[in-house]
């Protein structure tokens, strides 16, 4: 499963958890990449069908926090790079690229717990905006179109909460629009588990929503522009040094409108300010 929509979701994934914010100098980023491979999808109706070939997806990802006061961080997002084939055709696009702010705030019980507001201006260019294929599946016409253009806004409420053991949880819903015509607002969120072993060794799980507010019959295999879905993913970090460490993660969906029907796969580093 992929989506444009979801990148700041699924990059912030193996993050520290949305929500806090960076201290003043201190900075946290993420770089990797994303493989999505199969042979079926989802069409805009929710039904599954396989496409007669094998579809690749794979682009470099990063994700980047920088703090500019105690409580307000600059963040980063970006697909810069992707490649896609469709049985014998094949293009290089550029995915999703934004920019925007955190502010967050002390609450309580917990100590180190923050609630935060973030907003988010992004663009999708145009590379990569090429029909590789289509054809028809379950009297529905669908298509695998790896990038479609859009100017993008959103907007976030995010709550990060310090948990007894080594636990931590997050958990963000905001509201997006996206400008292509036929597109238009979305609701997002994500709850997000992790744990700090008291080793080298981090994870997390969540969980992900994305529901456009309007109505769409267009089926986009590739997940680009019009999709909906309920996502659940997991991810393992290594911290090899006290700044530096390597990541893996899977994330896949279970309710999916004009999507890929196929896990992404992660894999890349991490770097961030020395605890």
């Amino acid at each position: 499963m992929t989506s444009a929509a979801a990148l700041a979701v699924l990059l912030a994934s193996a993050a520290p958890g949305v929500g806090w914010t960076q201290a003043a100098g201190d900075h946290y980023i993420k770089l990797g990449g994303r493989a999505v491979i199969g042979s079926g999808g989802y069409l805009a109706d929710g039904s599954f069908s396989q496409l007669g070939a094998t579809f690749v997806d794979a682009r470099a990802e990063l994700y980047a926090e920088f703090g500019v006061f105690d409580r307000l961080t600059i963040v980063g997002i970006a697909a810069p790079l992707g490649w896609a084939t469709f049985g014998d055709t094949s293009t290089a696009y550029l995915g999703p690229l934004s920019v925007g702010a955190r502010v967050g705030t002390d609450v309580g019980p917990f100590p180190h717990s923050v609630f935060a507001l973030e907003a988010r201006y992004g663009y999708s260019p145009p590379l990569g905006e090429v029909v590789l294929a289509a054809g028809w599946a379950n009297g529905r016409r669908w298509q695998f179109v790896p990038a479609v253009e859009t100017h993008r806004f959103d907007i976030e409420a995010q709550l990060g909460v310090d948990l007894p053991w080594g636990l931590w949880f997050a958990g963000a819903a905001g509201l997006g629009h996206a400008t292509r015509e036929g597109m238009g607002a979305s609701f997002n969120g994500m709850l997000q588990l992790g744990i700090e072993t008291g080793t080298f060794i981090t994870g997390e799980a969540h969980f992900t929503w994305h529901q456009p507010t309007h109505y769409f019959s267009d089926s986009n295999i590739a997940g680009a522009g019009n999709t909906a879905y309920l996502g659940a993913g997991v991810s393992v970090s290594a911290w090899l040094t006290p700044t530096w460490g390597a990541f893996v993660g899977v994330d896949g969906g279970f309710w999916v409108y004009s999507n890929a029907g196929a896990p992404a796969f992660t894999i890349g580093l991490e770097h961030r300010t020395e605890l």
